[in-house]
């Protein structure tokens, strides 16, 4: 992520399927996941904003900083660190 130009804010969205993005074991940023049909899951510990939804968060991981959006309907979230 660090290679991409510009610190720009990353959408990744599907209707029907998953989305799973790797990102580095260091990573910092805003994050929103939300689902209809599937559950969400993340290998990062994260600082929640609002309220807890099994199938929408908004949260923070480490200092905060670039902004990354997974959303699906039918389907799972997954957010993973690069091993």
């Amino acid at each position: 992520m660090d290679a991409l130009p510009g610190g720009d804010d990353l959408k990744f969205s599907t209707v029907n399927g998953s989305v799973s993005v790797e990102v580095p074991s260091d990573f910092s940023g805003e994050l929103e996941m939300e689902t209809v049909n599937g559950s969400l899951t993340t290998d990062f510990p994260l600082t929640v904003s609002g309220k807890i939804n099994p199938k929408h968060i908004h949260a923070k991981i480490g200092n905060g900083g670039r902004r990354v959006e997974m959303s699906t309907v039918n389907g799972s979230i997954h957010l993973r660190k690069a091993s």
